[in-house]
């Protein structure tokens, strides 16, 4: 019984260390690191690639969404910049 459960327990956490690694790489993606890179062993998981291009999509839309709000910024403070001179010189 005892053996059973350790078999299970281990062949559990064998199954899941994809998992666990995918996760360690999704923590790594940040702001100025866009870059979800998957180990090979979860590349075999075949479980696991609807989640991983799920990920990437998601990746691919918030770095769309940040460079289109960038441009945004970097354009509205173009614009203002002419405006904010003529009230200073005034």
């Amino acid at each position: 019984m005892l053996l059973t459960l350790g078999l299970a327990f281990a062949g559990v956490r064998s199954g899941l260390r994809p998992l666990q690694t995918l996760a360690s790489q999704a923590g790594l993606v940040s702001a100025r690191n866009w870059e979800l890179r998957i180990p090979s062993q979860v590349e075999q998981v075949e479980e696991l690639r609807p989640l991983v291009e799920a990920m990437t999509q998601m990746l691919d839309r918030l770095r769309r969404s940040f460079e289109l709000q960038r441009q945004f910024l970097a354009s509205a403070a173009h614009e203002l910049k002419t405006p904010v001179a003529v009230l200073k010189s005034t």
